[in-house]
């Protein structure tokens, strides 16, 4: 099953960051930041991001910004 999210979630892992992931996508970062918050919900997670934006961490509760 095709999942836009999941693509857009692997493209920002690729990609090191919101903006350059957006920009290779062709779309805003608000909208790519939409869609990785759309994953949180589905898993009742926060995506929680340094602010480097190079690190990842999935964890029930508030969003952090510690790795």
């Amino acid at each position: 099953m095709y999942n836009h999210q999941l693509e857009t979630f692997i493209r920002v892992a690729d990609a090191g960051s919101f903006n350059k992931a957006a920009e290779e996508s062709y779309i805003t970062p608000t909208a790519i930041i939409k869609q990785i918050n759309l994953i949180g919900r589905w898993t009742s997670s926060t995506a929680a991001k340094t602010p480097t934006m190079c690190c990842w961490q999935f964890r029930a509760g508030p969003m952090s910004t510690h790795c």
